[in-house]
């Protein structure tokens, strides 16, 4: 029992340890984070040094001195981590830094205690009685100031506990849900300490179970910590209803074996060979059921255990496949993003596209009343401020930055070549962890289709300007058919009445004049390109009445 409860203590201290390092390495640490590790920090030590006394697993009269060290160690080590941990809920409760004077007035308070507990005060002697098959079994003798102690240190955990209890009240969406998580897990791990190690240890007369409840506390320092560094947080309901389908299926899977060695063991132990056909048959049957026996749980607990969560992997999987299944991209986008804000019931789901740089698509739904507004509009892109920050026309105030966050989502979206959009969602009530969850999803999947819809809005702009492009030419041939036709028709005119000039005077004359049979010559040639201008001006222009015809 030493050697596990001893291989306990480490596993614990490797863990406050490893959380401490988790914390302060992130960017921009928060103060109420840098408490929180500092917390953790002496937690560490607080949890090893009370399993100091494994190293000598038989009980002797020279671990008197060690066990009472042992003891004034972690009292004053208690001390230390309540205050760091009280000063944590004071900043977590504010969301804000907490003033110079005020820290440094209670770690001084600390400190003193902290110095009052290492002496005979409060712990005058430790005694280790011996080894139970629960754990260490030990004494201790009190001093004077011992209540008084207890008293402070049980009260700053307390405090502790209101203020997270306060901060869960007043807060909504994802702050209230990291309360949540805070209060689960100091909320119940406080009182039993208080009941285990005070109560019942001063009732028997002995302590048998301190050796758990100390590497137990890792437990809600793990779930403060996974709180406040991860943004999304798993609903434990969901959690517990994806248990409850593997448990089922492992027992479903299990429990043909487990009859047929109940009722056939002693026969089949005789029979190796026949153990071996039916342990490899079975294995080679359950491998391939398994997973769609796992499918089928998984929607039946869904109808029966906590029917009212949905599965976020589920519905994006479904919204993608819309999509997919839709001839036009843009149809397919407006299905799935209109499936998602009813199943989240949010007050603004829309993308954002930018195919040109400086022209914004806004796509999606805007709920209106007790119905859903179509959103599509194009606008220009404001060079004052980004598109992630850019609220549309007659969106409300948002607000300070904490509730911005509880109830606004943005994500990027990605394609085969980088970003390619921005999914934009609002909820007025606050964001849920399962909201996070399916939101974080659907801007994964919706990449690659929001990436095609641009590719289909470019090319449609490209075959607008080429259009464009087509009747601009039409109408500049058109007008130079008409040009040709104009200038050919009043240049014949002139040519026509030269050449009749010219033709009668060398008619009345016996011997016709050089000049006039060259004017007439070249009167006649003149008259011969006019024509030719004016027959290929009529073709051009019937080439294209045919080519428009066929076009439209």
């Amino acid at each position: 029992m030493p050697q596990f409860t001893m291989l306990f203590g480490l596993a614990a201290m490797i863990t406050c340890f490893y959380l401490f390092f988790v914390l302060l390495r992130r960017p921009n640490v928060r103060q109420d984070q840098l408490f929180l590790a500092l917390s953790l920090l002496i937690l560490g030590f607080w949890v090893i040094v009370n399993f100091v006394h494994n190293l000598f697993p038989n009980p002797t009269p020279s671990l008197h001195s060690i066990v009472t060290f042992q003891y004034r160690a972690i009292f004053s080590l208690e001390s230390l981590a309540v205050a760091f941990l009280l000063l944590f809920g004071m900043s977590y409760f504010l969301g804000r830094d907490l003033k110079k004077k005020v820290v440094a007035g209670l770690l001084a308070i600390a400190l003193i205690l902290a110095g009052v507990n290492a002496t005979d005060l409060v712990i005058r002697e430790g005694n280790l009685v011996g080894y139970t098959p629960l754990g260490s079994k030990f004494t201790q003798e009190e001093g004077p100031l011992y209540p008084l102690s207890v008293t402070i240190m049980g009260g700053g955990a307390l405090l502790f506990v209101a203020l997270i209890f306060l901060k869960w009240r007043r807060s909504r969406g994802i702050e209230r849900h990291r309360s949540a998580y805070i209060l689960w897990g100091f909320g119940t791990y406080i009182p039993v300490f208080i009941v285990f190690s005070g109560i019942i240890t001063a009732l028997a007369s002995h302590d048998v179970i301190s050796d758990y409840l100390f590497a137990l506390s890792v437990v809600p320092y793990w779930m403060t910590a996974y709180s406040l560094t991860r943004y999304r947080l798993m609903d434990v309901r969901l959690a517990a209803r994806r248990v409850i389908s593997r448990l089922l299926a492992l027992f479903l899977l299990s429990l043909p074996p487990f009859l047929v060695f109940s009722f056939l063991g002693t026969w089949l132990a005789e029979r190796p060979n026949t153990t071996a056909v039916i342990f490899i048959g079975y294995l080679g049957f359950s491998i391939p059921l398994a997973p769609p026996l796992h499918r089928f749980l998984e929607k039946a607990v869904s109808r029966t255990v906590f029917p009212g969560i949905f599965d976020a992997e589920n519905i994006a999987f479904q919204a993608s496949q819309a999509i997919a299944l839709e001839g036009d991209p843009r149809r397919g986008l407006e299905k799935a993003l209109r499936k998602v804000a009813e199943i989240l019931r949010l007050d603004l789901l829309i993308i954002r596209l930018y195919p040109d740089g400086e022209t914004m698509l806004e796509l999606g739904w805007r709920r209106a009343g007790s119905g859903w507004e179509k959103v599509e509009r194009w606008w220009r892109r404001p060079r004052a401020s980004s598109p992630e920050t850019t609220p549309q026309d007659g969106d409300t105030a948002l607000g300070d930055k904490g509730k911005e966050q509880e109830r606004i989502f943005k994500e990027p979206l990605r394609g085969l070549v980088g970003e390619c959009g921005l999914l934009w969602a609002e909820k007025n009530a606050g964001l849920e962890p399962l909201d996070l969850d399916l939101l974080i999803l659907l801007s994964r999947n919706l990449g690659l289709a929001v990436e095609n819809q641009l590719q289909h809005i470019r090319y449609l702009a490209q075959l607008d300007r080429l259009k464009r492009v087509q009747q601009a030419l039409t109408r500049s041939s058109r007008m130079s058919g008409e040009i040709v036709l104009v200038a050919s028709h009043e240049l014949k005119t002139p040519l026509t009445v030269l050449y009749g000039i010219s033709a009668l005077s060398s008619g009345e004359a016996t011997r016709g004049s050089p000049a006039l049979e060259g004017i007439r010559r070249e009167s006649e040639r003149l008259r011969s390109v006019a024509e030719e201008f004016e027959r290929t001006a009529l073709w051009e222009e019937g080439s294209m009445l045919g080519t428009q015809k066929n076009v439209q």
